[in-house]
């Protein structure tokens, strides 16, 4: 089969996420099944069916300028100065004006957004919006500058708005960018932090899971809330192997689909989320049978997860029996706009170490969801190729394609 085009080397990768924060500690957590769920202290949660969720840690000290930025802004920045220190990125190396920012976002600054309505209602004095160099920070345009701001990026600036999937999005952006010829280096991926106002909404769709998130359980209920940023540095073959750098993995391809639908549900057909894998294969120019490996969606609600095993099964025919899924909620919560990347990382790590991450909680194997899923305990495999899907409200699918790398890449295009 015949690709679309250049692949990107992953050349680092920064997180902060309910389990840890940078690549190392993400990718411990997720082989070791670490739950990231505890009592939410952001918000009172106690006015909800369920008070847990997956809550990062965000912490400073700050550099100058970071202290008035919102929660989403911060965890985006502290992920973003990982991915890049990770890397090795210097303007000795890169040119600024040759590098690239993409964010994907959801809601972005809810919480401040919460406050001012709280003091509005009060009568009192609402906080000031957050922001730093006179960039509010409360809308999805706002974090791509941010990002270029902070790091000196000069390049293309984009935000991908894109609700559940926005930081897959994000990453499929990047691909393209460096396909185009346009830049050399992208940094791209997503941040979301956790908020009463997606609790509500939650809630109100009877989407939370009262006990534990456990996808493609027969048991399931619906999601944990979670928040987090994780972001991703990708190049170009030549950037990458100039600056010297070995790749955790390659980012081979992507497909995007709509699934004219439903405002918040999937169609329960699958074939949107199909088609989107369906492009993704052959845009990596892969075949369903090279496919050892998918980084599910995965929410935990009966009719996502009974959809995406639809969707697996159109898409890989026969072989989908005999593809390992698992889906990174059960461990992080629905992590919103981050989540599409925080699967992606999953799909790396599969590709860069061969350890399939599990879907912790799994108990009762539904016949519905009749995948081969890696349940409870990481699984050590090797490898060919990877897959991670993001669905999003509205029906907005992508799907991601990863590689492990070798040296032969370096003699192909990019």
């Amino acid at each position: 089969m015949n690709g679309g085009g250049a692949q990107a080397a992953v050349t680092g990768l920064g997180a902060v996420s309910p389990v840890g924060s940078g690549r190392r500690a993400l990718f411990q957590a997720l082989k070791a099944g670490t739950s990231g769920r505890k009592r939410i202290t952001l918000f009172d949660p106690s006015p909800y069916p369920v008070e847990f969720g997956g809550q990062a840690e965000c912490k400073g000290p700050w550099p100058a300028g970071w202290e008035g930025l919102g929660r989403a802004a911060r965890l985006l920045l502290l992920a973003s100065s990982q991915a890049l220190t990770e890397a090795g990125v210097g303007w000795d190396s890169v040119s600024a004006e040759r590098a690239a920012v993409v964010v994907g976002t959801g809601m972005v600054e809810p919480l401040w957004v919460e406050e001012v309505v709280r003091a509005q209602v009060s009568g009192r004095e609402p906080p000031p919006a957050p922001g730093a160099w006179g960039l509010p920070g409360a809308l999805p345009c706002d974090l791509a500058p941010l990002v270029a701001r902070a790091f000196g990026f000069q390049g293309p600036c984009l935000g991908t708005p894109v609700a559940c999937s926005a930081s897959a999005f994000a990453l499929a952006a990047g691909l393209e960018l460096i396909r185009q010829g346009r830049v050399d280096l992208v940094l791209a991926g997503g941040t979301e932090s956790l908020n009463e106002t997606a609790m509500a909404g939650f809630a109100r769709l009877g989407a939370l899971d009262p006990e534990r998130c456990r996808p493609f359980d027969r048991e399931r209920q619906g999601i944990m809330v979670g928040e987090g940023a994780c972001m991703m540095v990708l190049e170009s073959f030549a950037s990458a192997r100039r600056r010297g750098r070995r790749p955790l993995g390659v980012l081979a391809g992507y497909g995007l689909s709509s699934d004219s639908c439903h405002p918040v549900a999937p169609d329960p057909s699958g074939e949107g989320v199909a088609l989107a894998m369906q492009r993704a294969l052959a845009d990596a120019g892969l075949g369903p049978d090279e496919v050892d490996f998918i980084s599910a969606h995965g929410t935990g609600t009966p009719l996502n997860d009974r959809v995406e095993t639809l969707a697996v099964r159109r898409a890989l025919g026969g072989r989908a029996g005999a593809v390992a899924l698992s889906a990174t909620k059960s461990m992080l919560g629905h992590t919103g706009g981050a989540a599409g990347a925080f699967g992606a990382a999953a799909a790396l790590l599969a590709v860069n170490a061969g350890w399939l991450s599990p879907t912790i909680n799994y108990r009762h194997p539904d016949p519905d969801c009749d995948l081969e899923c890696v349940a409870n305990r990481a699984r050590r495999i090797r490898v060919r190729a990877a897959l991670a899907n993001a669905l999003a409200f509205g029906g907005s699918n992508v799907c991601l394609a990863f590689r492990p790398w070798n040296r032969t890449h370096w003699s192909g295009t990019g």
